[in-house]
């Protein structure tokens, strides 16, 4: 009976995982860093959340951050990083009742050789709430739940363009290793 019980859990988690990569389900692989992106400076243009989160993930794909930028160095440039709340719509009496929070981000990569690794990219987020002039302090933190969330998915969107740097510096490498191959 146990035996049972057993093989059955077994056979259970077997077939879930068996689904859920036939339905092309993957967990999400954190920053790839390109190559010369051992030592980075980041320059974040205001600083806040968005340069605590870019540094942690940085440092959780391996890289060393430095106070100064100089020889051996990588840059990582965010010049804009900015939210803007606009009204969508208006109830009775002018009183707004939607906003739409965006979140742009534009940022740059220059290896510790000085060649551009990730030119320069623009990211645009944006999240829609209803507002509710009764509860002002609910706003209040909805808002600011989204403008963290809001930052997290550009970190996210940050590291998609990193991985596809680092996959685009592997495939000039393959190519070479396998042409001296043949």
């Amino acid at each position: 009976m146990k035996m049972d019980k057993r093989w059955l859990r077994v056979s259970l988690c077997a077939g879930l995982a068996l689904l859920l990569s036939a339905c092309g389900f993957h967990l999400r692989r954190g920053a790839q860093l390109p190559p010369g992106m051992e030592k980075i400076h980041l320059t974040v243009n205001g600083g806040g959340d968005l340069q605590r989160e870019l540094a942690r993930t940085l440092e959780i794909a391996g890289a060393t951050l430095v106070d100064q930028s100089g020889p051996g160095v990588a840059e990582f440039r965010v010049p804009v990083a900015r939210f803007r709340q606009t009204a969508l719509t208006f109830t009775g009496r002018a009183r707004v009742g939607e906003y739409e929070v965006r979140y742009q981000v534009r940022f740059d990569v220059v290896d510790s050789q000085g060649k551009t690794i990730v030119p320069l990219q623009r990211i645009e987020l944006s999240r829609e709430f209803t507002y509710d002039a009764t509860q002002p302090v609910g706003t209040e933190s909805q808002t600011e739940e989204i403008h963290n969330s809001l930052t997290s998915d550009a970190v996210q969107a940050i590291q998609f363009h990193l991985r596809a740097a680092a996959e685009r510096a592997a495939v000039p490498a393959t190519a070479a290793s396998s042409a001296t191959a043949g």
